[in-house]
């Protein structure tokens, strides 16, 4: 107590020395004010509103404040500055301002504002002044009088103001209605409750609300006889649906003891807003009891309700609800019957296994999907023994089905189990069994595996089991250990066809080790062999094998040998990521020299479009006058010209002027697409290559800015792959977030720039977010803040050696968007000439 003495004490010394150096201050302000207009400089009027907030802990001040304002509101004053001198009394007005107040609740413009200080004065002093001006008020007046006695909360308005329930201007009877639902009192909701059946249209809407505001203020205070009367009759089909569902919810707050009862009833009703209400509260009653009450309504409910029903049921999770949602399962309305197999999901449990298989077994589309996705969900520990045993008799459709929900349910224990399916006489079931095992056999179940393979029950499940094995195999972590059981039988046997499968499965694992094993069978002497090893190296997941293939391709046994190595070539060619442009161009080179025919060569050119390269600009050029493939040579002709437009401007614009005028408007658009696409570029940087992007799971971009990377601590370790370009309107900007996406990570950039001579420059960099920038190898600049994209926002001064440099950028996104820009300028900002950049060196 002594220590908030001593403070209040302070703060009153503070408040009265304050006070005291601005008496002058605020004495202008007063002089000033009768004159004050809205839009005149405030600055003189703040010592006098300073004054006010500061005169809150004496009396005496606040009292002189307050005959100050008083005075010059009753003198002449503009209607701007009595609104001024209101706000401050809302501060610090009391039963004193109460005269001069009541003369401006006779006029329209200052009304509201005097309601305001009034409203903020207690006593009946205020109360009383507003309910004589309300005699004599016209219906403006009315409203602004009305509201503020609701606000107040103001007991002995209820008489007067219910007597404007009937007034003839509807606002001033839905201003009535809204002040007694504030006022809130037992009497209120006596008044409100006899004028509620008599009211139409938007008064009785607005009664009921103020009805449901007393029953709740009733609640409150522990009167909920009289609440609940008012809410039963609120309940009753005459009243508007969001009346009803809020009068149900104060029901069940009133009598929690019949709240189950009432819920039931509710969910009879037709009325959509009051079984919504009602709906959520079948989640939240506890107990058994409410479970099967509410279970037992689905039956004989409509079909709305039943679907309310169920969905809140299963949010219940109350399985004794079970049941009656399985008979749903079988109602004549589809929704309601996917609705029943969605919730089984939680609901149900190993007696609803038959149902739920019948259902994935005999009904189609997303009923059919429903029902095994609910299979799959079933909690139950008995649920997989059950498949199991459902899975060895019946009929074929569902013992697959059984199969099936197995696997979708990872059901690893039964692997073993499965295993044995593969004798059965079914090859649908076998089928189901193999694919199931895809999901839930492990390393050691290989060996039973490729005895399957060996010996199949019939030779059209080798594609079937060769894939199972692939599967299995790809889930085990260490590459060599993926091969190994499957090496060791491919170099045991003496069996054609098992080989061939097993080379197959090889030739989908892509190690090294079955790498090596391919290669090694394209020397077999058989033929068949020979050719399985080629298509599988075709489809390798990148461009390893692409010299093995080639040898092939050179001296082929066979023409059957030669174009399945030709069609194997061009596929790794194609998928070629690791290898330069500058090899690629050399293999197609090579490649066009072996071409057969026509096909052939559209296939090599449908390849040759991907390349960014100037020299395979020219090679698709050398086939534009060959009528068998003029069509693909342009395709790639001008596919290649579109990614060479930021590039080699001078080679492409040459190259696309003969169809910039093309009769075929859709070659025409493109040519003038890239036309245009070379103008926009305007000399920015358009050759890159790209790294990453990297990302550490909890930092932000900002603080991944000084970590290091890969391309800065291992750079000869670093794949790096070609970044596309013109991937939205602006060609020149390297569009990162659309390109890789993401957020909170950096990628790096790389491109090479060519000089003729050693010469001065700028490099004018832009970037969102955060960047880092190496010249040849040295780091000249970093910023490490989020910013929008604006070209040339960094200009950093370098030196061009005559020959090849190297221009290295770290973006960093610090989330939104992610994308960088940069091009090269004299120092006068000038294009440079003699300059050009690549992807690489040559």
């Amino acid at each position: 107590m002594r220590k908030l003495f001593l403070l209040t004490l302070i703060a009153l010394f503070i408040t009265l020395t304050g006070y005291a150096q601005d008496t002058a201050a605020v004495e202008n302000a007063l002089k000033q004010l009768p004159g004050y207009t809205f839009g005149q400089e405030r600055a003189a009027f703040e010592p006098l509103a300073q004054a006010v907030r500061k005169s809150a802990l004496d009396e005496k001040l606040r009292s002189a404040l307050e005959t100050k304002l008083l005075n010059v509101l009753d003198a002449n004053c503009t209607i701007d500055a009595k609104r001024f001198i209101c706000r401050q009394l809302i501060i610090i007005g009391s039963d004193a301002a109460i005269p001069t107040l009541s003369n401006l609740l006779r006029h329209d413009d200052t009304i509201n504002i005097a309601c305001h200080v009034l409203e903020a004065i207690p006593g009946d002093a205020s109360t009383n002044t507003l309910l004589d001006s309300l005699k004599t008020a016209n219906d403006t007046q009315k409203l602004a009088l009305i509201g503020t006695l609701g606000r107040k909360n103001a007991t002995s308005a209820v008489a007067p103001v219910s007597k404007y329930l009937n007034a003839e201007t509807l606002t001033v009877a839905l201003a009535a209605a809204d002040a007694l639902g504030a006022i809130g009192t037992e009497k209120a909701m006596q008044v409100l409750k006899a004028a509620l059946p008599q009211s139409k249209g938007a008064l009785h809407a607005a009664i009921a609300d103020a009805c449901l505001r007393c029953c709740a203020q009733a609640v409150k205070q522990k009167n909920n006889a009289a609440a609940v009367s008012l809410y039963q009759e609120l309940m009753q089909p005459n009243q508007l649906g969001h009346v009803r569902a809020a009068a149900l919810s104060g029901l069940v707050q009133a009598q929690p003891e019949k709240a189950l009862e009432q819920v039931l009833q509710a969910l009879t009703e037709s009325d959509k807003s009051l079984t919504l209400a009602a709906a959520g509260y079948v989640r939240r009653l506890p107990g058994e009891e409410a479970t099967r009450a509410f279970a037992s309504l689905l039956a004989n409910a409509t079909t709305t309700t039943q679907l309310l029903l169920i969905d809140a049921l299963a949010d219940r999770g109350d399985r004794l609800a079970g049941d009656a949602v399985s008979k749903a399962a079988s109602s004549a309305h589809e929704e309601v019957r996917l609705a029943a197999l969605t919730a089984l999901a939680v609901l149900g449990d190993k007696e609803v296994v038959d149902l739920l298989l019948e259902a994935a077994t005999t009904r189609t589309g997303q009923e059919r999907r429903v029902a095994q996705d609910s299979l799959a969900r079933l909690n139950d520990p008995t649920i997989n023994g059950l498949l199991l045993a459902r899975a060895e008799k019946g009929s074929v459709a569902l013992r697959t089905e059984a199969l099936e929900a197995l696997a979708a349910r990872k059901a690893v224990e039964t692997r073993t189990a499965l295993l044995g399916f593969y004798q059965d006489p079914e090859a649908e079931v076998r089928e189901a069994a193999l694919k199931a095992l895809r999901v839930l056999a492990m390393e050691e179940d290989l060996q039973p595996l490729l005895r399957f393979l060996e010996s199949p029950k019939a030779e059209s499940d080798r594609s079937v089991i060769e894939r199972t094995l692939v599967a299995v195999a790809k889930r085990i972590p260490d590459p060599i250990q993926q091969t190994e059981a499957i090496r060791s039988a491919y170099a045991m046997t003496a069996d054609t066809n098992y080989e061939t499968a097993l080379l197959r499965v090889l030739g989908e694992l892509h190690t090294q080790e079955s790498l090596a094993i391919l290669a090694q069978a394209l020397q077999n002497k058989d033929a068949d062999l020979r050719l399985v090893a080629l298509e599988k190296l075709g489809a390798w997941s990148n461009e390893t094998p692409l010299d093995v293939v080639r040898t092939v391709l050179l001296n082929p046994a066979s023409d059957d040998e030669r174009n399945r190595a030709l069609s194997a070539y061009l596929k790794l060619l194609r998928g070629a990521e690791n290898t330069s442009q500058r090899e690629l161009i050399a293999r197609y080179q090579e490649v066009f020299t072996l071409l057969n025919n026509s096909d052939e060569l559209k296939t090599a050119l449908a390849g040759v479009a991907n390349l960014v390269s100037t020299d395979a600009l020219k090679m698709a050029q050398g086939y534009l006058t060959d009528d068998t493939v003029s069509a693909e040579a342009t395709f790639a002709m001008l596919r290649i010209a579109k990614n060479l437009s930021g590039i080699a401007p001078k080679e492409v614009i040459p190259a696309i002027q003969p169809f910039l005028s093309n009769a075929n408007p859709a070659i025409s658009k493109q040519a003038k697409a890239i036309q245009e696409a070379i103008e926009a570029f305007d000399g920015y940087l358009a050759a890159w290559q790209y790294a990453g992007p990297y990302f550490e799971e909890g930092k932000s971009g900002k603080i991944l800015f000084d970590d290091t990377f890969p391309p800065e601590t291992e750079p000869e370790k670093i794949l790096w792959k070609s970044m596309p370009m013109a991937v939205d309107e602006r060609p020149w900007v390297i569009a990162l977030a659309k390109v890789l996406g993401g957020e909170h990570r950096v990628v790096f950039l790389r491109t090479y720039v060519h000089s003729d001579k050693r010469q001065p420059a700028v490099l004018e960099l832009g970037t969102n977010d955060g960047v880092k920038t190496w010249w040849n190898g040295e780091l000249i600049h970093e910023f490490n803040e989020g910013r929008p994209l604006t070209p040339g926002q960094d200009q950093l001064a370098l030196t061009l050696n005559k020959g090849w440099n190297t221009l290295v950028l770290a973006v960093f996104q610090h989330g939104g968007n992610w994308e960088a820009c940069a091009r090269l300028r004299t120092p006068d900002g000038e294009p440079l000439e003699g300059v050009t950049s690549n992807f690489e060196m040559n």
